[in-house]
């Protein structure tokens, strides 16, 4: 099987293969680093000046100034999407009684629940979330 991507820059290329990630230095070939996930991850998102990466799923992994951090409070994450500079915004399980949207600033690396998130409970599974 071939490894999928999950983000990419002109710089970094964040992809994985079955449960373990990687995040590729695109000029070497060298992995800036490496992680494993219980079942496959879902969403990753690299920062456009190639300062940091998240990878979410059974829990959050963030790679920031060289430094590897692995954030098991928040879990079952279905995507990630940038809410401005260096803050993210963390969407969980849809389907789950606990759905929720996060914000996480990757400056301080402190993080909250902003709302619950109710529109996909009790809904069939689509690929494509809306929130």
């Amino acid at each position: 099987m071939t490894a999928k991507t999950l983000d990419e820059t002109d710089s970094l290329l964040l992809r994985h293969e079955f449960e373990c990630v990687e995040l590729v230095d695109k000029a070497t070939g060298i992995a800036l680093f490496e992680e494993d996930f219980y079942g496959e991850p879902q969403s990753g998102l690299i920062d456009s000046n190639n300062l940091w990466a998240a990878i979410g799923g059974t829990h959050l992994t963030v790679w920031c100034s060289g430094e590897l951090r692995r954030i098991e409070t928040i879990k079952d994450i279905d995507s990630i999407r940038l809410r401005k500079q260096n803050l993210v915004e963390i969407l969980t399980d849809p389907w789950s009684s606990e759905s929720a949207i996060w914000e996480l600033d990757l400056e301080t690396f402190e993080f909250k629940k902003t709302k619950a998130f109710k529109a996909y409970q009790g809904k069939p599974f689509t690929e494509n979330v809306k929130w």
